[in-house]
């Protein structure tokens, strides 16, 4: 089952338009993520690549309670698992060739992506990283 998710009759979009959507919804995600650091300090920039790794904890900081993740390895466990969404989403958003579909998974993978980078930002305004 190594084919595409192909469906009937519906119109496809092509594999540069997708590639184009994907870069662009995922830079942006990554720069919004740390929009606040940026305006706040802009030479701290650089330092941006060192906190991809922690890019979920935007959402989950914002959808799980602190009490909730108690240790490190929690904690850990729950950016794995963040991380493991949205690589699948977005391989997901990736193989979908309909438009109708591409566009539903894509939007879903968009809306997580703005409420993470939401989160990123309160983590830093708000958060044990305040900036």
């Amino acid at each position: 089952m190594n084919s595409p998710i192909v469906g009937s009759g519906e119109p496809e979009i092509s594999r540069r338009e997708k590639k184009r959507m994907l870069l662009l919804a995922w830079a942006l995600a990554m720069l919004f993520a740390y929009l606040y650091g940026i305006v706040h300090s802009p030479l701290s920039l650089p330092l941006a690549v060192v906190w991809i790794p922690l890019f979920p904890a935007g959402i989950l900081g914002l959808l799980i309670p602190e009490n909730i993740v108690s240790s490190f390895r929690q904690g850990m466990l729950c950016l794995l698992l963040a991380w493991i969404c949205y690589v699948s989403l977005t391989l997901l958003v990736w193989r979908v060739r309909q438009r109708l579909k591409y566009l539903a998974f894509y939007g879903l993978l968009c809306l997580m992506l703005l409420i993470n980078a939401i989160g990123c930002n309160v983590i830093l305004i708000e958060g044990p990283f305040r900036l």
